[in-house]
């Protein structure tokens, strides 16, 4: 089972993590974050998504992936929302995989202390040129939507 919160993300990163992952036969929860319950979330540009559920209900269940998608500002609220922040520690300490792409991972990973030493993420946000996509302990970063697709099957390869 796979969580995605949703908050502004960016649209390609968010709708590659749940096509590709579902085609893989698992099943992908996305959840809203700062919306409604049944609000769409209006994402980065404009398009609007439907969420299964919120996030203060999905972080009752337990998830065997967490894929946070980037996009701004949608990837800084996720970083700065408790339940979403809950939701990765819960992963890490199960040691359970996460990951996050484009922004991310410097803005949502990065100010918790969820981000390993070895990432990427988009290159506006990077420090050092990494690898499009890199996969180190439990977590799998990205760096935008060019790489969506690479970053959704390397959540399927771990």
């Amino acid at each position: 089972k796979v969580l995605s919160p949703l908050d502004a993300a960016q649209e390609l990163e968010a709708t590659a993590i749940v096509n590709v992952l579902r085609r893989a036969g698992w099943s992908v929860t996305l959840a809203s974050v700062g919306v409604a319950d049944g609000a769409p979330v209006l994402c980065a540009r404009g398009q609007r998504l439907l969420a299964d559920t919120t996030i203060e209900e999905a972080k009752l269940v337990s998830f065997d992936v967490v894929a946070i998608p980037g996009g701004m500002p949608g990837a800084e609220r996720l970083g700065e929302d408790a339940s979403v922040i809950a939701c990765l520690r819960k992963q890490r300490e199960a040691g359970n995989w996460y990951g996050a792409i484009c922004a991310a991972p410097a803005v949502a990973l990065a100010p918790s202390g969820l981000l390993p030493p070895q990432a990427t993420c988009h290159p506006a946000f990077e420090r050092a040129s990494l690898p499009p996509t890199c996969r180190c302990g439990w977590c799998v970063t990205s760096r935008g939507p060019g790489t969506a697709i690479d970053f959704a099957l390397k959540l399927v390869e771990a």
